[in-house]
C-alpha cells in the first residue's frame, strides 16, 4: 500500500510589541519558570488545505484536518520576521485532552533558499531553519504548550527577555470523516 503521509506545516506569529508593552524584561530568565501569556500575543496559521474551521485561521486555536500518520511542523517567528525581537520555541508539552501528538522534537534542518540583498538583487544561500516537530497519532482534541524565548538587542548583543508559554488547543479532524 501507498504512503499517504503528509507533512502540515503550522506558522506561528508571536507580537512581541504586545508582550514587551505589557511585560517587563526580566532581569533573571527561566527556561524551566516561563511567563504564561493570553492568547492575544500568537497568531497561528497553517495552508488552507489543512484547515478544518476557517474561523480558528489566525487565531491562537488552530483547527487543523489531517490524517492519523501525517507530521506536524511547527515554526515560529516574531511580528518582524524575527529581524527585530526575535523569538526561537523552546519547548511544546501536552497538558489536556488526548494524545494527538507523539515523540515531538526540535528539529533543524539547513536549506539551500533565495534570499534577496540590499540591490534587490536575489541569489541562493544555505540557512538553517528550526522548528518542532511530532507524528500525528490520534484525531480528537489536545491542549499543549509552546514554550519560547524572546530576544532583545541591548549594546549591540542579543539577550533574553523572557521566556513565555502560552495554551492552544488543537483539534485534528480525519481527512475524509469530518
Amino acid at each position: 500500500m501507498e504512503s499517504t503521509e503528509n507533512v502540515v506545516n503550522i506558522q506561528i506569529t508571536i507580537d512581541t510589541d504586545g508582550i514587551m508593552s505589557d511585560f517587563s524584561p526580566n532581569p533573571s530568565p527561566n527556561p524551566n519558570n516561563p511567563v504564561g501569556t493570553n492568547h492575544r500575543y500568537s497568531y497561528m496559521v497553517a495552508t488552507s488545505a489543512n484547515v478544518f474551521s476557517a474561523q480558528t485561521e489566525g487565531t491562537a486555536d488552530l483547527e487543523i484536518q489531517a490524517n492519523v500518520g501525517d507530521y506536524i511542523n511547527w515554526h515560529i517567528t516574531s511580528e518582524y520576521g524575527n529581524v527585530k525581537n526575535p523569538v526561537i520555541m523552546t519547548d511544546i508539552f501536552k497538558y489536556s485532552g488526548t494524545n494527538v501528538f507523539n515523540n515531538i522534537t526540535p528539529t533543524s534542518v539547513t536549506e539551500n533558499t533565495v534570499v534577496m540583498d540590499s540591490e534587490s538583487q536575489v541569489s541562493l544561500q544555505n540557512q538553517t531553519f528550526s522548528f518542532f516537530s511530532a507524528h500525528i497519532e490520534n484525531a480528537g482534541t489536545e491542549g499543549y504548550g509552546v514554550v519560547f524565548a524572546l530576544y532583545y538587542v541591548d549594546n549591540d548583543e542579543y539577550k533574553i527577555y523572557d521566556y513565555y508559554k502560552w495554551d492552544p488547543t488543537i483539534i485534528i479532524e480525519e481527512i475524509g470523516l469530518g
